[in-house]
């Protein structure tokens, strides 16, 4: 046994029977397993205290969040490698198999790979291939394999992140040296909603849960506050690239219309040449207002709870 698993879920009744069947299959690897519940109201905390070890149930009255829940359930392992899964996941048979073949000498400091979406109500599937470089992770999301050192030593997930939480996370381990490697394989099934165009762009600019704003801000500020901006921006480079192209070229406009008009210009073809795709650049776009409407509501929520302490 080398490792331990941590599973988050809220309200997933309905996908824990696959997770357990899925994780029975490595169970002679597993030494602890651990489930962190953030306040369901459906039957999983009954389900998981079936087949978990540990079940730790989250009250709504604290600050919840994925990033939370992880950090608490990764407290209590004490194996070398940590798996960390979502509810709404099972293990792929693929992963399955490297997991039973894996060899402890590895100098990197965690795995990922390939996540199959499913959505069971439009029978809808995709796969998401994260980018790397040389064979290395530029981000991960939930399903993730960590070295237990390497997370300990840069603090743990973060408790109080809404959104966002991998690479934020991923930004202190690259700063101390750690780094995540792709396998080939896919990792998880994950069952969840795939949204179409239109639903992607009206989720987006439509707020109606303002902790995936906050959450985009957070992490801004925390990088700049604890000095991995460098790593974030190394990570994510698009988004801050774009801020400081707009702020350099609503300061330029002061003086001249024309070569602000050529500033903006030149720099977005640099942009699209540097990221291969006008696609990147867009989507650079939609992680800028995430982050400035991150910032304004955080500003707004700050200004109201300094009227409510003076009155």
């Amino acid at each position: 046994m080398w490792l331990d698993l941590v599973v988050i879920g809220r309200n997933e009744e309905v996908n824990l029977n696959a997770l357990k069947l899925s994780i029975n299959k490595i169970d002679k690897l597993i030494n602890k397993r651990i489930y962190v519940d953030s306040a369901s109201i459906d039957n999983s905390v009954t389900m998981a205290k079936g087949f978990f070890d540990f079940v730790i149930e989250l009250s709504r009255n604290e600050d919840l969040s994925a990033s939370l829940g992880r950090k608490i359930g990764a407290s209590f392992t004490e194996k070398e490698w940590i798996l960390f899964l979502d509810a709404d996941m099972e293990l792929n048979d693929q992963f399955t198999e490297w997991l039973l073949n894996f060899e402890n000498v590895t100098s990197n400091f965690g795995f990922v790979g390939k996540y199959k979406d499913i959505d069971r109500e439009r029978n809808k599937n995709r796969y998401r291939v994260f980018k790397s470089k040389n064979g290395i992770a530029r981000y991960f999301g939930g399903a993730v394999l960590l070295r237990r050192v390497a997370l300990f030593e840069v603090g743990n997930w973060s408790s109080n992140i809404y959104a966002n939480e991998e690479i934020e996370l991923y930004s202190r381990m690259t700063k101390k040296g750690y780094k995540v490697e792709i396998i080939d394989q896919v990792m998880v099934n994950h069952y969840t909603e795939i949204p179409n165009t239109k639903e992607k762009i009206m989720n987006l600019f439509i707020i109606k849960n303002k902790k995936n704003f906050i959450g985009t801000s957070q992490v801004f500020i925390k990088a700049i506050k604890e000095r991995f901006f460098i790593q974030l921006f190394r990570l994510q480079p698009l988004p801050y690239l774009l801020l400081i192209f707009n702020f350099l070229f609503l300061n330029i406009l002061i003086f001249s219309h024309l070569i602000a008009l050529i500033w903006l210009i030149s720099s977005h073809i640099l942009l699209i040449i540097f990221q291969k795709e006008i696609k990147s650049v867009i989507l650079g776009y939609i992680f800028l207002y995430l982050l400035i409407m991150g910032l304004l509501i955080q500003i707004v929520d700050l200004a109201k709870f300094k009227r409510m302490k003076k009155t």
